[in-house]
């Protein structure tokens, strides 16, 4: 039983399925200076499937990263749900 691509398995009784994950845009200032980082983020999502609030749980050490990574998650969509829940995404801005 392997999840769809962009979707968690929560205890075995949630499946939070991505409807439009956005990828966070890396910050020009960042990649000028070649800042990789991190962050963790975890988000609150309604059970309409959206996100009515998110936190950093794991800072990438770098503040216009770690904007970037919140602004992502926040503008990120979900399928509807049976009850509100919460997720935790990881996002890695590396430079290729």
């Amino acid at each position: 039983n392997i999840p769809e691509k962009g979707s968690v398995k929560g205890k075995g009784k949630v499946k939070i399925t991505c409807l439009d994950c956005k990828a966070p845009k890396y910050p020009p200032q960042a990649l000028r200076r070649g800042a990789e980082g991190s962050p963790l983020i975890k988000v609150w999502i309604n059970t309409k499937g959206i996100v009515v609030k998110s936190i950093i749980i794991r800072s990438s050490a770098i503040e216009s990263i770690d904007k970037a990574a919140i602004k992502a998650a926040t503008e990120s969509k979900f399928y509807p749900i049976k009850s509100d829940s919460t997720l935790n995404i990881e996002y890695n801005l590396k430079i290729k």
